[in-house]
């Protein structure tokens, strides 16, 4: 069964329905379509791009010093070490991005360590490698599992990801 909200007026019913994108300006085709929140990223078929658009605040977006809202799809700079990428995932307010080699990168709100516990840094404006097997120990957040032991170590190659909200 499907359920639909109703809306309280036309400012509201234009902000949260669905859009056709129609011109995305785009010169590769897309394959994977990841979304947060309030954020939303674009994967080329090859592997060789990442867009994203929607919300840009605390870095979600990895456009660096990009603020406010990104209504077009703009070129998110992923380091050459995730190269070809392989996946996408967003959170509430951050990325992760996953190269076809096993390389993690991460982006956004890490204020419950959901880019990199290891790291105090409150906010990731653009796309950055997160060293796995460096990761200290530390609960990331309220509804959140704590690491199992100091420094995850991952014994093979992560070939998945998933963001949740924190």
């Amino acid at each position: 069964m499907e359920r639909y909200r109703i809306q309280d007026n036309e400012e509201s019913a234009a902000r949260h329905s669905i859009r056709h994108l129609k011109h995305l300006s785009l010169t590769a085709s897309i394959k994977f379509i990841a979304c947060g929140t309030h954020h939303t990223l674009l994967l080329t078929s090859d592997g060789s791009r990442l867009f994203g658009m929607g919300k840009a605040d605390r870095g979600r977006l990895g456009l660096g010093n990009v603020h406010g809202y990104v209504s077009s799809p703009l070129e998110v700079n992923v380091p050459r070490s995730a190269v070809p990428i392989a996946s996408a995932s967003c959170g509430e307010a951050h990325s992760l991005v996953l190269g076809k080699n096993g390389v993690l990168m991460a982006c956004g709100d890490n204020r419950y360590g959901q880019c990199d516990p290891s790291l105090g840094t409150v906010y990731f404006e653009c796309m950055q490698e997160v060293h796995v097997n460096q990761m200290a120990s530390r609960s990331t957040g309220p509804n959140s599992a704590s690491w199992s032991q100091p420094g995850l170590h991952v014994g093979c190659r992560l070939s998945c990801i998933a963001a949740g909200s924190y």
